[in-house]
């Protein structure tokens, strides 16, 4: 088994503010100069951890020159310490020390978590953060005493409480076979901020600690292993910044959201999942940005859904962010039902989905798609208007006929779009319901390749735009396709 133990300080500097300001006057042959200035200097927000002093042990019984009995090693290297080949009855034991040099105020927050799991292959195999080992900090005079993982409030310059401790990853010597071939990374870290800024969290029991107390601004202190029954629950108003933190939520069916209230934001998460579920909506929409997450797409299904919960009455918002690996991204038939009320909102993201991206089956309010990409089937019906700006749209790779971009049920407008023929079916634009779309200055596929926009109640008709070296031609009944405003530029682009 492989395991790598990081140990990392994380520095939060706060904004430089400089101001300086003169006076002067001048009468007649009397003069009179004065200036006065201000200097400003930024307060500093810094912790360092150390890692000394490292002892190995195979069934407790101390070892020479880094190795376990059964070939394992066991390396320092500054604030690094590397496992490899870790067997049941194995140990490290190593003292470690944190040194505030922070200027002001600030929170401090000692944490544990893994990251980076890979779990072997074997039957009923396990990540090693599901019981593999055990990770123990305790004051360095008193093993009965373990280093606290609270917040504290410290003064300029004061060391938190047990500044200097020992720390003891084991695996337990009754670990079985489940655990072989696994690997993580080990991250023992501390975390800070300037003392009034959002409080600090760094489990799983913190957050809903902090949030049952009536915390609303919320920012994880380091990487994050949600366990299969964990979910973490948003209510009205509550942000939670994931400060670009690894959250890894893995071998669960369960979402890992849930969100039953107004004005909720997720950001900066780096979310890594297998889940069949990713954020359960109940009567409200989420802003979700500057973040990334990864499903695998055998296991992952919805992204956004409330089925059995209520309608969408506000909006969901999608900026700066890339969702890659569900089968469906917001699936409407089934899984999210809006009011007329609720927008959706995608600027600056990118959507790689299976099958569905930003599908709709109800009524809802608007759809704005701006400077995004987005892979997969996007099927929609119900919106007030819809608009996609300066997007990309390509095929997805779910394989079904005709069904490589979009269906539109409304009428729909596209401005200086790209649609990208990469799949397996051609490029296709469907229509119901005699919906109406238009294209301003969009480029599709390459020269001389077609671009059908078809009835999706008839699939006999058809509205074909051809474009070749002198220009587009345009074919179509008359009757059950409109294409109207049309535009169209050859572009050989991916």
């Amino acid at each position: 088994m492989k395991k790598s133990i990081k140990l990392l300080a994380l520095p939060v500097v706060i904004a430089s503010l400089a101001a300086a300001g003169a006076v002067g006057g001048t009468f007649a042959y009397f003069t009179n100069a004065q200036k006065s200035s201000v200097s400003v200097k930024s307060a500093k927000v810094a912790f360092e951890l150390e890692a000394s002093d490292l002892h190995v042990f195979s069934l407790d019984i101390e070892q020479q020159n880094g190795l376990f009995q059964n070939g394992g090693t066991a390396e320092l290297d500054g604030t690094a310490v590397r496992l490899v080949n870790v067997t049941p009855g194995d140990k490290v034991v190593f003292n470690a020390k944190v040194v505030n040099k922070s200027t002001v105020k600030t929170q401090y927050l000692f944490y544990t978590s893994f990251a980076n799991e890979v779990k072997g292959e074997q039957e009923g195999a396990k990540f090693l953060s599901q019981g593999g080992l055990e990770i123990k900090a305790t004051d360095i005079n008193d093993p009965d005493v373990a280093v606290p993982t609270e917040v504290q409030l410290l003064d300029a310059e004061q060391n938190p409480d047990n500044n200097e401790f020992q720390v003891t990853i084991e695996m337990p010597v009754d670990r079985g076979n489940e655990f072989q071939d696994a690997s993580a990374d080990i991250i023992l870290g501390v975390s800070a901020i300037q003392a009034n800024g959002p409080r600090l969290v760094a489990s799983y029991q913190d957050i809903r600690e902090q949030l049952n107390s009536g915390e609303t601004e919320i920012m994880l202190a380091g990487d994050l292993t949600l366990q299969p029954d964990e979910t973490i629950h948003l209510g009205t108003g509550v942000t939670l910044d994931c400060g670009g933190h690894r959250i890894s939520a893995l071998d669960r069916n369960y979402n890992l959201f849930y969100v039953d209230g107004a004005d909720v934001t997720i950001a900066n998460a780096n979310i890594v999942t297998d889940a069949a579920l990713g954020i359960a909506l109940d009567g409200h929409g989420v802003t979700l940005k500057n973040s990334t997450i990864t499903a695998n797409p055998e296991d992952s299904y919805y992204f956004f859904y409330n089925r059995g919960l209520g309608a969408i009455a506000d909006d969901i918002v999608i900026e700066n962010t890339t969702i890659d690996g569900f089968w469906a991204t917001i699936y409407g038939d089934a899984a999210c039902i809006f009011t007329t009320d609720a927008d959706v909102i995608i600027k600056n993201s990118e959507i790689n989905s299976e099958a569905y991206t930003l599908n709709t089956g109800s009524p809802a309010g608007n759809l704005l798609v701006e400077n995004s990409v987005i892979r997969g089937w996007t099927s929609y019906a119900g919106y007030q208007s819809v608009m996609v700006k300066d997007s990309t749209f390509k095929a997805t790779n779910h394989g079904s006929a005709k069904y490589n971009f979009i269906r539109a049920y409304n009428d729909s407008t596209f401005e200086n779009c790209k649609f990208v023929n990469d799949g397996p079916d051609g490029i296709v634009f469907e229509v119901v319901n005699n919906a109406k779309a238009t294209f301003k200055l969009c480029l599709y596929a390459a020269d001389g390749e077609t671009f059908v926009a078809m009835n999706a109640e008839d699939r006999a008709s058809y509205a074909f735009v051809t474009l070749n070296n002198s220009g587009y031609e345009s074919v179509t009944d008359g009757t059950s396709v409109f294409i109207d405003d049309v535009e169209l530029t050859a572009g050989d682009f991916q």
